[in-house]
């Protein structure tokens, strides 16, 4: 396999970490972002608070937490930084469902090496990719 990185000596910690199971993103606006994830993604909103909100994704949860910096020029440079990226079935499909529902798009459907990536942006204007891998 072309690009395949090397074995590594096993670690004490090697296996430790089992998945991801939580994943936080702080936003400006809580119920506009709740409004966004929920009701224009479809995410399942599983619990709510003054500064914050879950939703599952299978075993996934993902919670937006009140008290982001609106003021940041480009959250995308900024250290600490994390893509978020939904994979689906058919995302010429997604696009079109999301795009009817509201959902801002930076870059329409296109393949790439590992199969079809759409670019969406979320109300604290964060990239998020959807991607239809091979």
């Amino acid at each position: 396999m072309s690009g395949s990185v090397p074995p590594r000596p096993q670690t004490p910690t090697a296996g430790l970490l089992r998945r991801v199971s939580l994943t936080i993103i702080l936003v400006s606006d809580l119920p506009r972002s709740v409004h966004f994830y929920r009701d224009q993604l479809g995410l399942p909103l599983v619990a709510e608070s003054p500064d914050w909100a879950e939703f599952r994704l299978g075993d996934t949860r993902i919670a937006l937490q009140a008290g982001g910096d609106p003021t940041i020029a480009d959250p995308h440079s900024a250290a600490g930084h994390i893509n978020l990226s939904f994979e689906v079935d058919d995302v010429v499909e997604a696009y079109e469902i999301l795009k009817a529902a509201g959902v801002p798009f930076l870059r329409p459907p296109a393949e790439q090496d590992f199969g079809f990536l759409a670019v969406l942006k979320d109300p604290d204007g964060r990239e998020i990719m959807i991607v239809e891998p091979r």
